[in-house]
């Protein structure tokens, strides 16, 4: 992926391409695109093969799923804290919050990359938490303990959907971290009984999938429709 110093909306992923910078290009000037979509990194396959084999894995799973077992032998004080900090992380206040510490750091300080880094955390942690509060209604999956809306598990999705970010901006390492920490999230919803493991594989599908997309939204040159004073253009850029 390249690097783009465009800013995109919070919501520019879900609304499928509202940017404010960079060239405008009618067609054919350049070439229109055998396919038009978002970015390129919407069809590559590593996005393709995440979403595909999280999808038909959660689906499996769910099928006469029972999260007694796994939930037992993750009752251990041994792992008691290191869930609760997961659980904590994949909250609202820990990716959210994440997001708009170190964008707030990057504007105190000047610090260009901060300020990606936390527009990035935002936008694909706000992003990933619509599309999991619009599937979770649709599928309307009880959860273990009886309450509602199982699948897919927001704390997961939202802990996930920083891994991409922070592996693009900070490295393998960073992001390798990371993803041990929201793995720690996943586990942690299972124990208190909140989440079967589907309800976690789907959410951290879901997650993996819109951080990929977050940073090709900002750092990928993307094809778009838009509306003008002479009708529909197709650009390119953000």
């Amino acid at each position: 992926m390249r690097r783009s110093g465009s800013i995109p909306m919070v919501m520019a992923l879900l609304l499928g391409g509202l940017g404010s910078s960079g060239a405008q290009v009618r067609s054919p000037e350049p070439a229109v695109p055998d396919s038009i979509g978002w970015c390129t990194e919407f069809t590559s396959t590593p996005t393709v093969a995440t979403f595909a084999i999280g999808s038909v894995a959660a689906a499996l799973m769910a099928i006469n799923e029972d999260s007694g077992p796994l939930r037992k032998s993750l009752d251990d004080p041994f792992i008691e804290r290191p869930l609760k900090l997961g659980n904590a992380y994949g909250s609202g206040w820990g990716v959210g919050g994440l997001g708009l510490v170190t964008l707030a750091y990057g504007h105190a300080t000047g610090d260009n990359d901060a300020v990606e880094l936390g527009e990035d955390l935002a936008t694909s942690f706000v992003a990933t938490s619509a599309l999991v509060a619009v599937l979770k209604r649709s599928i309307g999956r009880t959860r273990p303990n009886g309450g509602k809306y199982a699948m897919p598990s927001g704390h997961t999705a939202g802990a996930f959907s920083s891994v991409p970010v922070m592996w693009y901006h900070a490295g393998w390492k960073t992001g390798l971290a990371f993803g041990s920490l929201s793995v720690l999230t996943g586990l942690a919803r299972i124990e208190d009984n909140k989440h079967y493991l589907s309800d976690v594989v789907a959410g951290a599908t879901l997650g993996l999938v819109v951080g990929r997309l977050t940073v090709a939204r900002r750092h990928e040159s993307c094809w778009r429709v838009q509306a003008s004073s002479g009708g529909v253009a197709l650009v390119r850029g953000f």
